[in-house]
């Protein structure tokens, strides 16, 4: 039985308009993103689930079982990650309807999950999802597994991000979800640029949806949130701008210094350098020093990526599918537009 389409009578909705549906949403720079831009790996995607169910179970124990909170097995955690997948992908969410469960919450919530880049750790979505599930369940607020979030390696600088668009999506349906309450663990995951922060404030006003912040205490409903808001916002937004400044700066004296400031090239990786002896060279801060040379894998990749431009008259975002599919360079936020760049080099 498919729990997230049929059972509890859960319906389904998307973008009204046609231009946006199932579409990649743009990036505000004449790009357009692929529809996995974001998406956490089908592992994270399990782990994520699997937190969910033991935090609800523990949480509203009286709900364990039921199609709201099932029991934590492979029969139930891939259908989840199936579901979170294509609401990801197509940019459309179902409706959560409790028809027959116990009214054990006063109102229903969302969760938005984001980690920054893919250096960070994945775990950082589960344990935000446990932060905010906890808030929730304080203030009485259930939220159910359609209405959890997220967007994985992505800046929080950037409004296109696709589980964030479905998150604000479910927010302008309210009539439609029934939720009251949206939650995030801090407001820099919510975003890093004051002018958006700003936006979803006003839309959760308009809703009269509350934006409740599970580590940092910000609500929405609270008297100074119209003043905390934006002074929040800017500080987040100055944090990244400070955190660029010091970055430019240490590359610069690296720079200057004659190492590599940045990662290898596409079809390139990155070796340690030894001694004739075979020991390894010691950089001055006491790290290995290393080398770029070819990796015969992504190479490999790339040149299949250029028959298939040359040869097979795909185009460059098809190619950009079929990296983010295998991992090309162990990355999935391969673009069109990167892919041009790299073409442009074949």
């Amino acid at each position: 039985m498919d729990i997230f389409s049929n059972a509890g009578g859960a319906g389904s909705f998307s973008f009204d308009d046609s231009s946006n549906s199932n579409s990649q949403p743009p990036t505000g720079r004449g790009r357009v993103r692929s529809d996995s831009f974001g998406l956490p790996e089908r592992s994270g995607l399990i782990d994520l689930a699997r937190t969910y169910l033991d935090a609800q179970a523990r949480l509203w124990p009286t709900l364990v079982g039921t199609p709201a909170v099932p029991v934590a097995m492979p029969a139930t955690l891939e259908p989840m990650a199936d579901d979170f997948e294509r609401r990801f992908r197509q940019q459309h969410a179902e409706v959560f309807r409790p028809d027959g469960m116990p009214p054990e919450w006063s109102g229903l919530g969302i969760a938005y999950l984001r980690f920054s880049d893919e250096g960070s750790n994945p775990r950082s979505l589960d344990q935000q999802l446990l932060n905010v599930l906890t808030r929730a369940r304080h203030d009485a607020i259930f939220i159910p597994w359609q209405y959890v979030c997220a967007d994985a390696a992505v800046s929080g600088t950037l409004a296109c991000r696709r589980g964030y668009t479905v998150a604000k999506m479910l927010v302008e349906r309210r009539v439609d979800t029934s939720v009251a309450s949206f939650f995030i663990d801090d407001l820099s995951r919510l975003s890093r640029n004051t002018i958006e922060s700003l936006r979803v404030g006003e839309l959760a006003e308009i809703t009269g949806v509350r934006i409740i912040g599970a580590s940092d205490g910000f609500d929405s409903s609270g008297q100074q949130s119209k003043i905390m808001l934006p002074m929040m916002s800017s500080f987040n937004e100055v944090f990244i701008d400070q955190l660029k400044s010091k970055v430019k700066r240490g590359m610069d004296d690296a720079f200057r210094r004659g190492d590599n400031i940045q990662p290898p090239g596409v079809g390139y990786r990155m070796v340690p350098v030894t001694n004739p002896d075979g020991s390894l060279v010691f950089t001055h801060k006491n790290t290995v020093e290393k080398r770029a040379e070819v990796d015969p894998e992504a190479a490999e990749w790339i040149r299949r990526g250029a028959e298939m431009i040359a040869n097979e008259g795909k185009s460059p975002i098809d190619v950009a599918r079929l990296f983010n599919e295998q991992k090309v360079g162990s990355k999935q936020t391969w673009s069109d537009n990167r892919v041009r760049t790299v073409a442009a080099s074949f």
